[in-house]
């Protein structure tokens, strides 16, 4: 069995959604000075790899918190779309015949992570979206506990083999 990280790093400067808080990582209290190592985080709940909520996109639909915890691991497959133009539209014909599995779209994108190309990445249409969530899709990443939160940060892995 093999792990394979999928998250990008946590660190200052990090690329951000428009508009989202800026990433700072950096010491708080150090060994030298006060006895023990500490690191202060100022970062957004959509900052790096990360876990929205559906409360990301409306008031009246449910918190990160209210969601099972189950929702956040088990199976899952990769659909590869990679290869797409710059804001393509990844469309419910991708993701025919998948039912209750956490589905990992490779798009390639990571490539241009830290760039300002990353921001033009391919995205679900609101129909594959959809089509995911009826067929019992998860999300595959344990969040942060933040409640009342509309995401949160996370360490994805994934267990190959």
């Amino acid at each position: 069995m093999e792990l394979v990280d999928l998250s990008v790093p946590i660190e200052t400067g990090m690329p951000v959604c428009p508009g989202d808080p800026e990433v700072a990582v950096g010491p708080a209290l150090t060994v030298a000075r006060d006895g023990v190592n500490v690191l202060g985080l100022h970062l957004g709940s959509q900052s790096g790899t990360h876990v929205d909520a559906p409360f990301h996109i409306d008031d009246a639909l449910p918190a990160l918190d209210e969601l099972s915890l189950e929702r956040f691991c088990g199976p899952a497959v990769v659909v590869d779309v990679r290869g797409l133009p710059p804001r393509a539209a990844i469309g419910a014909e991708r993701f025919e015949g998948l039912e209750e599995v956490i589905v990992l779209v490779a798009t390639g994108w990571s490539a241009y992570w830290g760039t300002d190309a990353y921001q033009a990445h391919p995205f679900l249409t609101e129909e594959a979206a959809s089509l995911l969530v009826e067929r019992g899709g998860r999300t595959f990443m344990l969040p942060l506990r933040l409640p009342g939160a509309d995401g949160a940060p996370v360490r994805a892995v994934a267990r190959v083999g």
